[in-house]
């Protein structure tokens, strides 16, 4: 995950300060990589989705 934080946000980006980074990199994963981003570990879905699944799975038993 470290090197897809650098060469997403990172390396395209001027930050002004320390906490405009953590801002921005918090709101990345917050948001693009929890939400839109897909993992093979996953089966191709998003961590969000993949929840959403496993707790249905769970509520049904």
């Amino acid at each position: 995950m470290l090197r897809t934080i650098k060469e997403e946000i990172i390396w395209l980006n001027e930050f002004l300060s320390l906490e405009e980074a953590k801002q921005r990199i918090s709101q990345w994963m917050e948001i693009d990589y929890n939400k839109l981003y897909v993992h093979s570990e996953l089966g191709y879905i998003s961590p969000e989705e993949f929840e959403e699944i496993s707790l249905r799975q769970v509520s049904l038993k």
